[in-house]
């Protein structure tokens, strides 16, 4: 029997599509998270300002957000408990840290696949959003997946938009990498020489999200957020210096030196540029998660929907 939970959902999107204009998809904001961390109550306020549809796939203990539609984890973990079984650590990290990184794709692409949604915009718990990400999808519509890559060619999915067939593609990847024995060798041969060169961390989602791009950039095509598009970008993270950015410091950590305008949008100037950039979302990655609520905006009644 199809749940009443799921049916509200689909009639929403079809809504939800409806009152949008033609050219713009019924793109849902869709996020994951264990517990109930102190900054959660900032990521969901904020993506609430721009955003009329929120995803918060979690667990009994942030099932607290009246600005979230919330989902149980639990009830979308086929797939991520075979991966777990199948799951080698290889990286200094926590073991539960790093292997969640991994099972949320599994997660979404279940979710997704249940609820039919076509395309989603997938971002992290401590990402603040300052538009709406249905009206900037038309600048990526055309890409199967929007990331984040970093200057040394990193991939990362804390900001993205994935369709459905690229993000289950993704996923068999995943699955097929840490079950051929040739290719898991491959990942503890990667490991091995970081830990001669006594370097911390090791292999993670975004390592194999960047094996992924490489591999099969041929099939999926792809887009850069980090990218400036028009006189705006997505963050990479708060304390990301390689842009060329007006930094400040913070206490003790260098953090980009954020203006605001008339409307309420965060701007950071650009020294390479020679011009001030706005940001559509600020990632607070690490220990920068304590300045979120400081960076809390309204969005302006005037503004017309999705500016």
């Amino acid at each position: 029997m199809v749940s009443l939970k799921k049916i509200f959902l689909c009639i929403y999107l079809v809504i939800f599509t409806f009152n949008l204009s033609a050219s713009v998809e019924k793109i849902p904001v869709i996020t994951l998270h264990y517990n109930n961390s102190s900054y959660l109550k900032d990521f969901c306020w904020q993506a609430k300002q721009y955003n009329p549809y929120i995803i918060f796939i979690g667990d009994d203990a942030n099932n607290v957000y009246k600005e979230v539609d919330h989902f149980n984890i639990n009830n979308f973990s086929i797939d991520s408990k075979k991966f777990e079984s199948v799951y080698t650590h290889l990286c200094t990290n926590h073991f539960k840290y790093e292997l969640f990184c991994f099972q949320r794709w599994f997660v979404l692409n279940e979710f997704m696949n249940y609820y039919n949604i076509d395309t989603c915009f997938h971002c992290d718990t401590d990402v603040m959003l300052y538009c709406n990400i249905n009206m900037e999808y038309q600048n990526f519509s055309q890409y199967d997946l929007s990331i984040m890559i970093s200057p040394k060619g990193t991939a990362s999915g804390h900001i993205s938009y994935w369709t459905k067939k690229c993000l289950q593609s993704f996923c068999d990847y995943i699955m097929n990498y840490y079950t051929d024995k040739t290719k898991l060798q491959n990942l503890k041969d990667i490991f091995e020489r970081m830990q001669m060169k006594k370097l911390k961390g090791g292999i993670c989602d975004m390592t194999l999200l960047t094996h992924f791009l490489h591999d099969q950039g041929s099939i999926w095509k792809s887009y850069n957020l980090r990218n400036i598009y028009g006189d705006a970008q997505f963050d990479h993270h708060m304390q990301c210096d390689e842009d060329y950015y007006e930094m400040v410091q913070d206490k003790s950590r260098n953090i980009k030196k954020i203006t605001w305008d008339q409307d309420n949008f965060p701007y950071c100037f650009n020294k390479n540029l020679g011009v001030p950039i706005r940001f559509k979302a600020l990632h607070f990655q690490g220990g920068t998660k304590d300045l979120m609520e400081q960076y809390r905006r309204e969005k302006f009644q005037n503004l017309v929907f999705g500016k």
